[in-house]
C-alpha cells in the first residue's frame, strides 16, 4: 500500500480542500475567504505552485469560533 492505515483515515475524515470548496462550504465568495486567511482567521497551507489549501478540520474550527459570517 501506498499509504498507511492512520494516513488512509486522516485522508478520509479530515480531507483537504481547494480555496473554491470551501468558500462553497462556508457560503461566501472566494475573495472573502481569502480575506480570512490574510486576517489570520482560517488557518491554511500552500502547495508548491502558491494555492491555498484548507484541511477540513480548521474549516470546522473556523465555524466553530467565529460563525459562518465573522464579519456582520
Amino acid at each position: 500500500f501506498k499509504e498507511t492505515r492512520e494516513e488512509l483515515i486522516n485522508r478520509l475524515l479530515n480531507p483537504e480542500l481547494s480555496l473554491e470548496e470551501t468558500s462553497r462550504l462556508l457560503g461566501v465568495c472566494p475573495a472573502t475567504v481569502r480575506r480570512y486567511t490574510n486576517r489570520g482567521w482560517l488557518a491554511h497551507h500552500r502547495t508548491q505552485g502558491g494555492q491555498r489549501r484548507f484541511w477540513l478540520s480548521d474549516v470546522v474550527k473556523f465555524v466553530e469560533e467565529h460563525g459562518r459570517f465573522p464579519e456582520e
